[in-house]
């Protein structure tokens, strides 16, 4: 969980907090906390989703690969490229997968709902155009934002047990007697990795037995120090 507040939330906010004036959206503080609450969310998912691709995955640049991937298909069917409605229903299916999309509809949906737009295009003048027909126009619902909400919420908590059971199952043998706790925990705080390495390192530290300066641990080869001088009056 500090994982996802301090890297996934908290940059989301700083970064959405000045530019969101200058985009013109809409000054109603309940719209604003809703924008910031849905945009939190997705930061934590996706998170959580990178952080169970690089569990599972091998190495560093492994990891990278298969979520450049899936982040790359999952904007492609987010119904910001492309409009939902027209896809083909051999591929649409794809859509509901997607991060972006329950995040760019409970995005969209804040934003115009209530809302009546004066459009003028190449000297076609419409005036009072419903927020409903934009939505329909972009193949979006306004009675699907909670749904949205609460599925980007349920996709996080997915994600982080997933990766909760992938480093369980990668743990070494000897390890998997540890607590599912600290399993869990080793996930959702970073601190855990770090206590995880350090008690590694001083497992490895007390395999040898240094005594005065002997790898060996017998004692039989230290080098003897200075015999006291014998002194005679």
């Amino acid at each position: 969980m500090l994982d996802s507040l301090l890297l996934r939330a908290l940059p989301a906010v700083l970064y959405a907090v000045p530019f969101y004036y200058l985009m013109g959206l809409t000054a109603d503080w309940e719209r604003v906390l809703v924008f910031f609450a849905v945009l939190t969310t997705f930061s934590a998912t996706a998170g959580a989703l990178s952080m169970a691709a690089s569990v599972g995955c091998p190495t560093a640049g492994t990891a990278n690969l298969v979520m450049t991937l899936v982040l790359l298909t999952s904007l492609v069917f987010g119904g910001f490229l492309a409009n939902l409605e027209v896809m083909p229903e051999v591929i649409s299916w794809i859509s509901y997968l997607s991060i972006f999309r329950y995040a760019f509809e409970a995005l969209v949906v804040n934003e115009v709902t209530g809302t009546f737009f004066n459009l003028d295009v190449s000297g076609f003048a419409v005036s009072d155009l419903d927020s409903q027909l934009l939505l329909e126009v972009l193949g979006l619902d306004a009675q699907r934002f909670f749904r949205d909400a609460a599925v980007l919420s349920l996709m996080f908590l997915a994600f982080a047990l997933a990766s909760a059971l992938i480093l369980y199952a990668v743990m070494p043998r000897h390890n998997r007697r540890r607590s599912w706790r600290e399993a869990c925990s080793a996930v959702f705080c970073c601190s855990c990795f770090c206590r995880h390495r350090q008690s590694r390192v001083a497992r490895r530290a007390s395999q040898f037995d240094v005594t005065q300066g002997n790898p060996c641990g017998d004692g039989n080869n230290a080098t003897p120090g200075p015999s006291p001088r014998d002194t005679t009056t």
